[in-house]
């Protein structure tokens, strides 16, 4: 996944800058994701944050076959590779 590629509305970066504004099942959602995720050093605290946050995390992400990908309403945030199931890389 690519980190920046998430849409992030203005002002977003400021609230999530510190854990003050963070929901506690953001804050779970966050604890549960870092069981399967190698997030890179390069990716602030702050996204993901926002990449893990409940409110917004529920159906927003599908896999498509990526010549379908160009049709759909969206960003393409990520691609499917070979690897351990479950696992997920953020960039």
């Amino acid at each position: 996944m690519n980190a920046a590629a998430v849409p992030a509305i203005e002002g977003v970066e400021e609230l999530l800058v510190d854990e003050a504004a963070v929901s506690g099942g953001s804050g779970r959602n966050l604890a549960y994701a870092d069981g399967f995720t190698r997030w890179e050093d390069r990716v602030p605290a702050w996204r993901r944050r926002l990449i893990c946050d409940a409110t917004t995390s529920g159906g927003l992400l599908a896999a498509v076959p990526p010549q379908t990908a160009d049709r759909l309403p969206g960003r393409v945030v990520g691609r499917l590779i070979g690897g351990r199931a479950g696992a997920v890389t953020v960039v």
